[in-house]
Parts: structure tokens; C-alpha cells; sequence
């Protein structure tokens, strides 16, 4: 049973004709709106994106200084440290690895 399916059961049994004790019934129907409420709730976080997508956007804005792996000429070459992409150093250095969106900490910058 998928959430479409479960949210659909869910509103059909709260329309079901109960018997036994009103306390009960009450409880019941009380029980099986809040599980509603609560997959609708679940629904609209998943199309935000999962917690795994979530997790790894914000590692991408913690900054990590690149790593040289060369310095030719006074031209630096480094690597980033999280997809190992070369990085060129120049009046045009970015805050973001161009190749996978990693914030970047150079030197002494924030």
C-alpha cells in the first residue's frame, strides 16, 4: 500500500458507521485523523526532498579550504576536497566550486 492508497483508506474509514462504546468511537476517529494529518504532513516534507538531500545540501555550504596540488609559475592549482576537481586560483575565484557547488574557504576568507 502506497501513501495515496493509505491516505485514501484513512478518509474512508473515518466515514464508517462504528459501533460500541461513543468513548471509543471518539478515540478512534480521533486516532485516525491525526494519522492523516500526519501523512499529509509526511507528504509535503517529501517534496521538499528527502532527509539524505537535505543532509548533503547543507554539508555543500560548510566551507573546506581547497587542497594545493600544485603551484606552477605562481599560479596555484588546487583540488577540491569534496568531488577532487581542480581548482585554479585567480582574480576570478569563486565562494562555490564551479564542479559540484561546494563552499569555499580561501585562506584566510570567511
Amino acid at each position: 500500500m502506497n501513501e495515496q492508497e493509505a491516505a485514501r483508506a484513512l478518509q474512508v474509514g473515518a466515514g464508517l458507521e462504528l459501533k460500541g462504546r461513543p468513548e471509543r468511537i471518539k478515540e478512534f476517529r480521533k486516532g485516525l485523523e491525526t494519522a492523516a494529518s500526519a501523512l499529509e504532513e509526511i507528504q509535503e516534507y517529501r517534496e521538499i526532498g528527502t532527509i539524505e538531500e537535505c543532509q548533503e545540501a547543507r554539508e555543500l555550504q560548510e566551507p573546506a579550504e581547497p587542497q594545493e596540488v600544485l603551484s606552477a609559475g605562481g599560479r596555484g592549482v588546487y583540488q577540491c576536497k569534496n568531488c577532487g576537481n581542480e581548482l585554479y586560483v585567480n582574480s576570478f575565484s569563486g565562494v562555490y566550486c564551479h564542479w559540484c557547488g561546494k563552499k569555499l574557504k580561501w585562506g584566510d576568507k570567511p
